[in-house]
């Protein structure tokens, strides 16, 4: 198994969160950043979940 896309996942929000930090959209920073902190709980099941359908 590799966490290539959960990598990919996370540098794409990784992006996102500069561009909103830089506009000070805070509150939507804010959801972003949560989002984040559940992609970084959960990376071996949302792996797992990208790669069972290219199987």
């Amino acid at each position: 198994m590799t966490a290539q896309p959960y990598f990919a996942i996370r540098a794409a929000l990784e992006e996102l969160f500069l561009w909103l930090s830089q506009r000070r959209l805070i509150h939507i920073h804010d959801n972003v950043m949560a989002v984040r902190m559940t992609l970084d709980n959960h990376t071996e099941v949302i792996s797992i979940g990208i790669e069972r359908p290219r199987a």
